[in-house]
């Protein structure tokens, strides 16, 4: 297959002047921050499910603590937070400490007034379900109809979008809205997915 050698130094140079206008104040539309897989958990270090890297679910705290400090006096500071997933790790639901866990990570990712959007993680999933975090007030306002953030039907998926300037929509996506995990055996979701997985296998 050929490629195409001229598209890289055009993308080269559209790289380049994206950098060159975000380098400047007057330049830069909108400023956000961007956290994902924060796993907190009160808990010493340990390694993922596969083995192949470490965590380091306390001293996260450190980190989301860093990330917000530099939102805030960074120029131009961020006008939010998009958290991608997995806030708090799955160890949380097997010592009973889902809810304090959430609590204080979301403290700590507020602490300079940040509105955060969220994003929903498996390990979101393993600590609570789907509609819990959809609905909980420490989360819930990423999924409602207000100040232009838009939901199908609020407070049932995690899906949104939201346009934070002129010219620029973000969209969510809730990957976890057919799903088994987070869901109910009863419901519609999990059942769906349940019979497709049967008849694939």
């Amino acid at each position: 297959m050929k490629s195409n050698v001229k598209f890289w130094p055009r993308a080269f140079s559209l790289i380049e002047r994206i950098h060159r206008m975000m380098a400047s104040d007057s330049g830069v539309l909108c400023a956000f921050g961007v956290i994902t897989d924060v796993h907190y958990a009160d808990i010493d270090d340990g390694m993922n499910f596969s083995l192949t890297s470490h965590r380091y679910y306390r001293r996260s705290l450190d980190l989301v603590a860093t990330a917000v400090r530099d939102w805030s006096t960074s120029r131009p500071g961020a006008e939010f937070v998009l958290q991608l997933g997995d806030l708090i790790d799955g160890h949380n639901a097997r010592l009973g400490a889902s809810r304090s866990a959430l609590d204080t990570v979301m403290s700590e990712l507020t602490r300079r007034g940040h509105f955060v959007y969220h994003v929903l993680g498996n390990h979101d999933l393993y600590n609570f379900s789907h509609s819990e975090l959809l609905t909980c007030d420490i989360m819930k306002s990423s999924f409602v109809n207000k100040d232009g953030i838009s939901t199908p039907l609020p407070g049932t998926s995690g899906y949104y979008h939201f346009a934070p300037t002129k010219g620029f929509r973000i969209v969510v996506l809730d990957t976890y809205d057919i799903s088994m995990l987070g869901h109910e055996e009863t419901s519609d979701s999990y059942r769906f997915v349940f019979w497709i997985s049967v008849i694939l296998l």
